[in-house]
Formats: structure tokens, sequence, C-alpha cells
């Protein structure tokens, strides 16, 4: 069984591994002033050297374990044959394709060409050779449930009472055609990922809090796990990292022999997954943050008490732009006092 220190082996006997979803961007006021100069949020992720500026960004104010590429997991669908993916100056995606039968763009698309990702793939070079030894450098993507809702919704923000209904529409052959689609572009990009000097591989399937619980085989079981199961046939050596909000205890306890890391939400306590087979990471309420820095003490010291093992320190969800930069420093290094105090202690005992 895995520990979060076989994954971040540096960390051992100092702190727990930490990281924070989007930590790269739009909290900073370094990145928003480079935002300034784009007209689109879809060209800073065409430009490698911006891309790796961005991704190390965060890792200069504070003390983080893993650096998360600077991307979105919309990206790669603009490579398959015959799509457009679109963002507004409110970050609002837009995706369509000038053919909606996924078989066929399925077959166009077989000799992937990454003319967008490539981009995210060199800068994810660049940020591999700027990192300290034991930090590490994570790939990702959507996972097919989140990704087939951006196809049928068309734009944000989602409207999932009509995208279920579209689904339910569909037939269960046109659903299984579009999800070996969305399967084969998140193996092909993570491999891509891999390729380029990712060390973990994550898979956000960011929506699965809308997703029926009729479907959860369907999407879930023969879906975002199969992406897994996928990259193990193949060969893939990174640990993996899932994300799929309301159903982390099933994925954590039907398929942990399939995935090294289960990122938790809100909803969930890691304290009753403990002992665990496999990796948590979280999952610390990102609301949180954004109130006095004598409540996100407590906050801390609260959940991290509770916990009966080391997890891979994280939030709930991504930060919120508004989140105050003071307010995140107190997050990270009441979370390392923490967690230090807690090895010692263990240290001791022993």
């Amino acid at each position: 069984m895995k520990t979060c220190f076989d994954l971040y082996p540096n960390r051992q006997l100092k702190s727990w591994p930490l990281w924070m979803m989007r930590q790269a961007g739009r909290t900073l006021p370094e990145y928003r002033k480079l935002r300034k100069n784009f007209d689109s949020f879809f060209k800073m992720m065409l430009n490698p050297l911006l891309i790796a500026e961005i991704t190390m960004q965060p890792l200069r104010r504070w003390d983080s374990d893993a650096a998360i590429i600077f991307s979105d997991i919309l990206l790669p669908l603009a490579d398959l044959h015959g799509a457009n993916v679109s963002f507004d100056r409110n970050f609002h995606p837009g995706v369509s394709f000038v053919d909606s039968d996924p078989n066929f763009i399925m077959d166009k698309s077989a000799q992937m060409h990454w003319t967008h990702l490539s981009a995210v793939l060199e800068g994810m070079s660049l940020v591999k050779s700027k990192l300290t030894e034991g930090q590490e450098c994570i790939g990702f993507c959507g996972g097919p449930w989140t990704l087939f809702g951006y196809c049928i919704g068309k734009s944000a923000p989602l409207d999932w009472v009509y995208i279920i209904n579209q689904i339910k529409q569909l037939s269960i052959t046109e659903q299984n055609s579009w999800k070996k689609l969305l399967i084969w572009l998140a193996v092909e990009s993570l491999l891509a990922q891999e390729k380029a000097g990712a060390t973990q591989l994550m898979i956000f399937d960011s929506w699965t809090s809308f997703l029926p619980a009729e479907l959860y085989e369907d999407w879930i079981g023969n879906g975002l796990i199969e992406i897994a199961r996928e990259l193990r046939r193949v060969g893939s050596v990174c640990p993996i990292i899932v994300y799929a909000p309301k159903y982390t205890h099933k994925i954590h306890q039907e398929y942990n022999q399939y995935v090294d890391i289960v990122a938790c939400d809100v909803s969930v306590d890691m304290s009753v997954l403990q002992p665990s087979p496999i990796v948590l990471q979280g999952n610390f309420n990102v609301n949180w943050l954004m109130e006095s820095q004598h409540n996100i003490e407590d906050h801390v010291i609260k959940w991290i008490t509770s916990l009966k093992e080391p997890v891979i320190l994280n939030l709930s969800a991504g930060l919120n732009p508004e989140t105050p930069l003071e307010n995140i420093e107190k997050f990270v290094t009441t979370v390392r006092r923490q967690t230090q105090l807690l090895s010692r202690s263990r240290i001791t005992v022993e």
C-alpha cells in the first residue's frame, strides 16, 4: 500500500505534501498583469513560455510540492477533427463540431497531431526543467462525463437539466461512441503529457455532481476508470489522481486498484475513509479561505487533527479568484506548521 510519502519522498518526516487546485493563475496579481496582454484565454494556452511562467508563479510565492500545468480540460478537444473550442472574456468556454458523429470524428482524428496541446507539452518540458528535486509536475485531462457535458451543452454556464435530457434521447450506441472518443482523447493527451515531463496525471471529472446515479457505472466504471485502466495497459508509470465529486466514496471502495490517489471534494470526511488502501488528496473547504485568518487557522488545525493518517493536502475545489493572498499564505504556513508537529510527535512516539 502506497502512502503520500511514497509519492512525495522528500516530504518524509518534514510535513505532509501540499499543492492547491487552480494555484496557477487567477488569484495572482502577476498573472492578471499578463492576462491583460491577451484578448483571449485560449491564446494564452498556445504560448509555451507563458504557460511555463504562469505554472511557476505560485511556486515562487508558496511552499508547494507540485506544479500543475497551466492549461484547460477542453484544450485537447480543439485538436479533434472539425472541433471548435473558444473562450469569451469571462472565461466561459464554448464547444462545437462541424460533424456531430463521434465515430466520424474519431476516424478523422486517428492520427492525432497536437496542434493546440503542443504548446502545453512544450511548456511542461520547460516547467520540468525548473522544478527542484522532489517537486512533482502534474498533467491533467477532463473526465468523459464532464467533457461530454460541454460537447452536448455547447457553451457555459452549462444547463445540466438540458444536457441530461439530451443524453437520454441518445441511443446507448451513440452514448458509447461518444464515451469511446473521449476516453481515447483523454488517454492520448495524458500519455503525451507524461512523455513531455509530467510525473503525476490527474483526471478532472468535475461535473459528476450532476451525474445521475443510474449512469454511474456507464460513465465512472466504464468511463473515468477506463482511462486509468488503459493508461496502465499501455505502460504509463505515473501515479493517477481522479477527482469525481459525489462519487468519491464509491470510487474509493470499488475502483481503488486502478488509481493511486483519489481527490476528495468538500462533502467527504476523509477520516471515514482511513485507513485507506490508496492515497487521499484534499479537501480543505475552499470557502473557508474567504474567512478571517484566525478562522482559517482554526479550520486547518481541526481538519488536520481529525485525520488518522497523512494525506496530500489540497482544497475541496479550485481557488476562488477573489481569495486574499494573505489568506492563502496563512493556510500554507499553518498547514506546514501543524503537519510538522504531527510528524515529529509520531517520530517521538515510535
